[in-house]
Order: C-alpha cells, then structure tokens, then sequence
C-alpha cells in the first residue's frame, strides 16, 4: 500500500507540510515550557525569547533531516546533531549558567517528545 502513497503526485510536498504542521505544534507547546521554567526562575521573563528559540530549533529539528536522501542512520544522526546543537544556542541565547541552561534544555525536548509520541506512537 505504501508504494500508492507514494506514487500520488505531490506527496513529498504533502509530507513536508505535515513535517512543518509538526514543527508548528512543537515549537508552541515547547516555548510554553520554556516561558514557564523561565517564570520559574523569576530572574528574567524572555515570552520572546522563548517563543523564537522554539520556532527556528523546531523547524530545524522536524524539517532539516527531510531535506537529505539519505534514510536510516545519517538521518537519525542529522536528528540528534540538530538537538545538541539546541543545548548549545540555549546557553548563549539566554546567558543562564549550564545547570539553568539544561533545564531549559529538558523542557524544550519534553516539548518535543510530547509531540513526538502524540504523532507518531499515538500514546495520547
């Protein structure tokens, strides 16, 4: 059945708009968590920061791997590179020290995840 679906004209187009449909979900339910732990900190508030931190790490994380032909272990290893590299633009976006930076860092990821499993394993 799969070798229809792919046969139908437009599909890769039809997949990346539902990889950026993702990417949208994530980056709002992400910038959520990251405004609260930044609420939580009650040093600075950045509704901002937050919110454009998450947009641009979403869409890469969703829609960067897509771009390469490469299936399998490449592109599984682009997913994590663009998620570690997100650790890294945390800490220099925000000027936390690396433990506040981590946090940030776990709420962005259950983001993430979260949609991750909604989506695709259908656990919620």
């Amino acid at each position: 059945m799969m070798w229809l679906i792919e046969w139908l004209p437009y599909y890769n187009d039809l997949k990346l708009g539902g990889h950026l449909a993702c990417a949208f979900m994530a980056s709002i339910l992400s910038g959520c968590l990251l405004f609260g732990v930044n609420l939580a900190f009650k040093d600075m508030c950045f509704f901002a920061r937050s919110y454009a931190f998450s947009l641009w790490s979403s869409a890469l994380i969703w829609v960067f791997p897509m771009f390469f032909t490469e299936q399998g272990r490449i592109r599984e290893f682009l997913f994590y590179i663009t998620i570690v590299v997100s650790v890294t633009a945390i800490k220099y976006i925000y000027g936390y020290k690396l433990k506040k930076s981590l946090l940030l860092w776990v709420a962005f990821l259950v983001g993430q995840a979260l949609v991750f499993f909604m989506i695709y394993k259908k656990v919620f």
